[in-house]
């Protein structure tokens, strides 16, 4: 089930939002069919989630305005709006992998589709950048959907879990949603210069899923032949 959310200014439907995977993360996407949530509090940006410190302490009849503890509460599935492929986000995500890694892509439509069909409220939104000492939330769940300029090379979109899972098995850091990757998927890209081996097994691994003709090598690999 979506939630709508309107604090945010939304990229139209049809955008394409691309998700990379680190070697491991990519390999578990074909094994378990699913899109890995992240806790909040598990994430990189010591600043996610967080209000400004104006506003700590703030109370309306009794409760706390926002409170500190959502971190622990709401899980986030980053994408990016980045289009075509990103060289910066490759070497983001691959690291000490090497060139073992993936990417895959599909429409917000896409994505909104098959999530619609899931028991939990998901919110679906792209991010806003902002100096965060100026940040006026708007609402609770406004400071998932904002972050500092810092990281607005990212173009991130997200989808947001908030307490709400279905009978979900989770861990410290977060908890899978299955999903249709044959129904979802447009587009799935190898990283940069990936070696055969490594290819190879992941061409396999499509097949199995009846994913073998929206596999392609990255357009890094790309030589100008002038």
């Amino acid at each position: 089930m979506l939630r709508n959310y309107t604090s945010v200014q939304q990229p139209p439907s049809d955008a394409i939002i691309w998700r990379y995977f680190n070697k491991e993360n990519f390999l578990r996407l074909f094994e378990k069919e699913a899109l890995h949530f992240a806790k909040a509090s598990s994430l990189r940006d010591p600043f996610e989630g967080r209000f400004p410190l104006k506003f700590k302490g703030i109370t309306i009849d009794d409760e706390i305005l926002f409170p500190l503890d959502m971190n622990d509460q709401v899980y986030i599935c980053c994408f990016t709006l980045n289009n075509p492929e990103s060289a910066i986000l490759w070497n983001f995500y691959l690291k000490n992998d090497l060139k073992e890694g993936g990417a895959i892509c599909f429409t917000i439509s896409d994505l909104k589709s098959c999530l619609n069909e899931c028991e939990e409220e998901i919110t679906l939104s792209s991010i806003e950048y902002s100096d965060y000492r100026t940040l006026n939330p708007q609402d609770d769940f406004y400071p998932f959907f904002n972050k500092r300029v810092e990281y607005s090379i990212e173009n991130e979109f997200r989808a947001l879990i908030y307490l709400s899972l279905a009978n979900r098995e989770k861990t410290e850091k977060g908890f899978y949603l299955p999903i249709p990757l044959k129904k979802i998927i447009r587009k799935i890209v190898l990283a940069p210069h990936t070696p055969d081996d490594f290819a190879n097994k992941v061409f396999s691994l499509c097949k199995e899923k009846n994913l073998e003709n929206v596999i392609f090598r990255s357009s890094l690999e790309d030589k100008p032949n002038w």
